[in-house]
């Protein structure tokens, strides 16, 4: 007897886009805030985490915005990890907190 698996057709079941509508669907979905940019920094996607996390209203919307004209990722001195990471690099950002209104300074806690 022969253990059977799933065969290759030769190409994916619904066209050569369905795969972009299934990543599409993963990520509005998925429980983590995700956000998708285009090379030239215009917002594709941003999920409803994304929306939750920066407090963002039904009728506000980061898609179509532009992530390089962000003021505020360029006045807390973001703006170059956010250009490597846009060009496919993994970038570590320094630690801050930032709320949609701005950097917000941190409380620190000495010893």
């Amino acid at each position: 007897m022969r253990a059977s698996g799933p065969r290759r057709t030769g190409g994916s079941p619904g066209g050569p886009f369905a795969s972009e509508g299934r990543l599409r669907t993963l990520i509005e979905q998925a429980p983590l805030a995700m956000h998708v940019f285009a090379p030239d920094g215009t917002s594709l996607l941003a999920n409803a985490a994304w929306d939750e996390l920066w407090d963002l209203g039904e009728d506000e919307s980061s898609e179509g915005k532009n992530v390089f004209e962000d003021e505020q990722l360029r006045a807390a001195g973001l703006m170059p990890h956010v250009r490597e990471a846009v060009a496919g690099e993994t970038v570590a950002t320094p630690p801050s907190c930032t709320s949609r209104h701005g950097p917000v300074a941190r409380a620190h806690r000495g010893g």
